[in-house]
């Protein structure tokens, strides 16, 4: 008993494929057997499935049980104080997405001085920094311990800054398996098959929670990450984050990219600035590369980009912050980063094998929303962001599914659209999405 799609594109061609114990058993003319279940691809595209190469489960999770305080959901500075407001009426508040140019930079002082009877915790929108107002900072016990994700001033007092503190504050948004099946089936619902959790901090209990998605899951996490083999769950690249001032020493992370590589293991250093990108640069000198990865490449300029081909790197990038962000950064970022900023056509030409991500909750999940980002590279209000690091359609479907082809003996992890490849090409839309399978299995079925 198998699985057939009958009149379906692959390859240019209208044909039937079937699914048999969780591959591709063939492509042509199929022959039918009693118990077979078929499905009607009416001339719709069966293309391999989508993989997001760099997503925190988790925190999306928590995020989306959390007060969502960006600049797109509150406007302005009286947006958020609303927001935050509103949401300390009815209990403790866990809020996401803040940027400075909606309310200015602030600390402890200035949130007590919003809301000082409930505790409030509110996240920077590139999740590497947390505000806590006082009420919150006691219930973390924070004065009680000497903890360096926790600033302190001159005097020694506690700002509320609380930086990389995700293991900190995880217990305030608990999250629950079916937090996470829920969000396997909307990746389902895009035609995403597999993905890589990137969050540093992963562990056992935290990859029995990613378990609970259909995807296939590749758990990233520090050197002695050890979880439970299971069907769709491996162990993924050592996760290495940087801050530019606090860098590593380079013969330290060089030492630790080596005892990867002795686990056969790669590492995956976390680069949002030019000097994050020139330290991993440098340290994978020193280091050599067994299929290590620079995670996100945000500012990339062609001599760095030169740098990562020779070296033999990967990079996995998010080209959808250019249409969800791009409006700030053409405000913020200096003018002469802007032509390096997430620069897709410029890596693809050099021959550095460029994967496409979400990066959620901090960019938008839909791969689809992310493709026609790095085709248009249009800001939020219309204008044009690097148009010379513009792709092509196709070009943008690679970045999310690798290439990969349907043919013979490949894992079943499909997805069916409902119009011909070109159609697809031309819409570039989560909607066309009508039937994802994964290891032979409908997960996800729009009919």
């Amino acid at each position: 008993m198998g699985l057939i799609l009958r009149d379906v594109e692959v390859a240019g061609r209208r044909v039937d494929v079937r699914i048999a114990d969780g591959v591709v058993a063939s492509v042509g003319a199929c022959e039918y057997e009693t118990g077979d279940e078929i499905v009607d691809g009416r001339g719709g595209v069966l293309l391999a499935g989508l993989h997001d190469e760099h997503v925190h489960v988790l925190a999306l999770a928590a995020a989306r049980a959390s007060v969502d305080v960006s600049p797109a959901a509150v406007g302005d500075a009286t947006g958020f104080e609303r927001a935050l407001r509103d949401a300390a009426s009815r209990g403790p508040v866990r809020a996401v997405g803040f940027y400075e140019r909606v309310f200015g930079d602030f600390d402890r002082d200035v949130l007590d001085a919003l809301v000082s009877d409930t505790p409030v915790q509110i996240q920077h929108r590139t999740g590497e920094l947390w505000v806590l107002n006082t009420r919150a900072l006691k219930e973390q016990g924070a004065e009680r311990v000497i903890d360096p994700h926790f600033e302190r001033d001159a005097n020694h007092r506690l700002t509320g800054r609380v930086w990389r503190g995700h293991d900190v504050l995880r217990t305030t948004a608990p999250i629950v398996p079916e937090s996470i099946a829920k969000i396997g089936q909307e990746l389902a619902a895009y035609g995403v098959t597999s993905i890589t959790d990137a969050t540093p901090t992963n562990d056992a209990s935290t990859a029995r929670l990613l378990s609970c998605l259909p995807q296939r899951v590749r758990v990233m996490g520090p050197l002695d990450l050890a979880i439970e083999p299971g069907p769709g769950i491996a162990v993924g690249e050592v996760k290495v984050l940087l801050d530019d001032d606090r860098l590593p020493g380079a013969d330290d992370l060089a030492s630790l990219a080596y005892e990867a590589h002795v686990k056969d293991r790669a590492i995956a250093v976390h680069c949002v600035t030019l000097v994050q990108l020139r330290f991993a640069i440098e340290v994978f000198r020193r280091s050599g590369v067994r299929g290590d990865r620079i995670e996100h490449g945000s500012v990339a300029p062609a001599d760095a980009i030169a740098d990562m081909h020779d070296l033999g790197l990967r990079v996995t990038t998010q080209p959808a912050f250019v249409g969800a962000r791009g409006d700030d950064y053409l405000a913020d970022v200096d003018k002469r980063d802007l032509a390096a900023l997430y620069p897709v056509a410029s890596l693809l030409a050099a021959g550095v094998p460029t994967f496409g991500s979400s990066d959620a909750p901090f960019g938008p999940l839909d791969p689809w929303v992310a493709m026609r980002a790095a085709v248009e590279r249009k800001t939020p209000s219309g204008q044009i962001l690097g148009a010379p690091q513009r792709v092509d359609p196709a070009t943008a479907l690679a970045l999310y599914n690798a290439g990969s082809s349907v043919v013979v003996g490949a894992p079943a992890d499909l997805v069916l659209l409902s119009v011909p490849l070109d159609g697809a090409l031309e819409r570039l839309s989560a909607d066309d999405v009508v039937i994802t399978i994964i290891a032979g299995n409908i997960v996800y079925d729009a009919r």
